[in-house]
């Protein structure tokens, strides 16, 4: 296998040799709004934010491990409407090296819990250089839109060569414009959940 090449799925068992922000673990199913999912290879499967991690109420229950800020993560939609992180969780495989023209490929699921108006909880993929700066970056799901999405596949042909970062993100998110409000709804968010498997790079 070159060093241009990758396959990373979670048959350990564990999130060994990922770095994790926030509650993630490996489960191998959780329920869905569609029934009872399973991973979409083998047996293990990454879930980037714990949805069991909060009361009814959607209140997050205390740690450890603490829950990741995200406020960082702003999009304006084509409707002209702002989404700002809150928190949520991070999975991230750093210092992998990629060829330019190389596929990076991963299977992701979606589930939110969040209907509340003003709330838009999102998951997003991106990558990343050695100094932070976003090389790539898609959203994708966000609940305004859909609060549930099955596997489904990403594919994305890479552009550039060198070694980056990949990272995936779960995140509570409000359509505010007082910024204000998003610290006000740190607590009470009803924590969404990413699901991620079968990585590549080919």
């Amino acid at each position: 296998m070159s060093k241009h090449t990758l396959k990373k799925s979670f048959e350990s068992g564990d999130l060994n040799g990922f770095k994790v922000g926030g509650r993630c673990h490996v489960s191998v199913s959780i329920p869905t709004p569609n029934g009872t999912l399973q991973a979409r290879s083998g047996l293990f499967f990454a879930v980037i934010d714990d949805p069991s991690m909060a009361n009814q109420d959607g209140v997050r229950l205390p740690g450890p491990p603490p829950v990741l800020k995200t406020r960082n993560y702003r999009k304006t939609g084509t409707d002209g409407l702002m989404t700002i992180g809150v928190n949520g969780a991070m999975l991230a495989l750093n210092h992998v090296q990629v060829a330019k023209n190389a596929t990076i490929r991963f299977w992701w699921a979606f589930i939110g819990k969040d209907k509340r108006e003003g709330c838009n909880d999102f998951a997003l993929f991106e990558i990343v250089d050695e100094d932070n700066n976003i090389l790539h970056r898609r959203w994708l799901c966000e609940t305004r839109f859909s609060l549930f999405e099955s596997w489904t596949v990403f594919q994305h042909v890479n552009d550039f060569e060198g070694t980056v970062n990949l990272r995936w993100v779960s995140s509570n998110g409000r359509t505010a414009i007082d910024e204000d409000e998003v610290e006000q709804a740190f607590h009470r968010t009803y924590p969404c959940t990413l699901l991620l498997d079968a990585i590549e790079i080919i």
